[in-house]
């Protein structure tokens, strides 16, 4: 039953590989079609301008959103190599989408709450990044150390 359980888990995952490189590849084209869409547009040939600014934004969101499909695949991978879910993974996934949200969102449509909100999200991410680090390296010095006894 248990070697069952493990087939079935391993094949979820492998179907989520799967559709994490679907995704990826589709966000991929989409970007690429963007931009080569807005550099051959005759009406911003007319202005000097490569890209509008709405465009810049959009451009970065989506490469936003391919890093972030690039981290979450890297930590489904990391998962059916190891079985083990690494927590700075998760952090910096979240990081980054936090990150994706604050680069393309528009603050004259939100709360100035809101926005003290996304600082406050983005510290908590980092100390729990900055402590999870540290938390690592002190349990690397202490095998080192038991390692010389």
């Amino acid at each position: 039953m248990k070697k069952v359980l493990h087939y079935f888990e391993r094949s979820i995952i492998m179907v989520l590989l799967g559709l994490m490189a679907v995704v990826i590849m589709v966000s991929l084209y989409e970007l690429a079609v963007l931009i080569f869409k807005d550099i051959f547009d005759t009406r911003t040939s007319a202005t000097h301008t490569l890209f509008s600014e709405n465009n810049i934004l959009e451009i970065l969101s989506f490469i936003m959103l391919v890093v972030i499909s690039l981290e979450l695949f890297e930590t489904i991978k990391l998962y059916l190599d190891r079985h083990v879910i690494s927590a700075d993974f998760i952090i910096l996934v979240a990081l980054t989408a936090v990150a994706r949200k604050i680069i393309i969102m528009d603050y004259s449509r939100y709360e100035p709450l809101m926005i003290i909100g996304l600082g406050l999200i983005v510290i908590a991410l980092a100390l729990g990044y900055y402590f999870i680090k540290k938390a690592d390296l002190m349990i690397l010095k202490s095998k080192e150390e038991e390692e010389k006894e």
